[in-house]
């Protein structure tokens, strides 16, 4: 699933510049969702990642139309309706909610502080405020793993560490955001003590 959607980002921020990246975007973005349909909340980083424009966006969706086909087919031939997935078939919807969201919230801060330090998560949070990165491109880190994130915060299945498995797919963005924190500390530090001298 991380690989996927880390394909996906990649793939649709190489498309601002040539347009047939989009069709390798939208494959990548069809095999993310078949590794797990909630995958889907890549669309929203996508949006951020692509050019948006109709040949890009049409691009994007003949990449994926084939892997869409798949998932369509088989929710027909397993569960006899092709928008019917395994989720919704198995009552997972009603273990979205709201209660108990704080402490979904504070479980994964803990166990991302715990498997990889607090400097990732850090370095995300700092990333939407770093303006030497593209407006569009914090846009697209925050949401990306944000996503995830509050999205899995709402999801009433956790208590094992293992269960941080399911914000796999956004975890490329929090390094990507500490990367790119790290190599702009100095003229952000520059920065901050020039506005704090006058």
């Amino acid at each position: 699933a991380m690989f996927w959607s880390l394909a996906a980002i990649l793939a649709a921020m190489r498309s601002r510049k040539l347009d047939g990246w989009a069709l390798l975007a939208g494959a990548a973005f069809g095999m993310a969702f078949l590794t797990r349909p909630l995958n889907a909340l890549l669309l929203i980083p996508l949006l951020f990642s692509l050019r948006l424009n109709i040949k890009n966006i049409l691009y994007f969706i003949i990449g994926g139309l084939p892997l869409a086909a798949i998932f369509l087919t088989y929710n027909l031939v397993t569960h006899g309706h092709p928008f019917l997935t395994r989720y919704w078939a198995t009552g997972h919807q009603n273990l979205m909610k709201t209660a108990g969201f704080t402490d979904r919230f504070n479980f994964y801060r803990y166990w991302i502080k715990v498997t990889m330090t607090p400097l990732p998560l850090l370095g995300w949070l700092v990333v939407a405020a770093d303006r030497k990165v593209e407006w569009r491109n914090r846009a697209m880190l925050v949401s990306w793993f944000g996503a995830f994130f509050l999205f899995y915060s709402c999801y009433d299945v956790y208590k094992v560490w293992w269960y941080t498995r399911f914000l796999l797919p956004g975890f490329p963005a929090m390094v990507l955001g500490t990367l790119l924190v790290a190599r702009d500390i100095p003229g952000l530090l520059k920065n901050y003590i020039g506005e704090v001298n006058q």
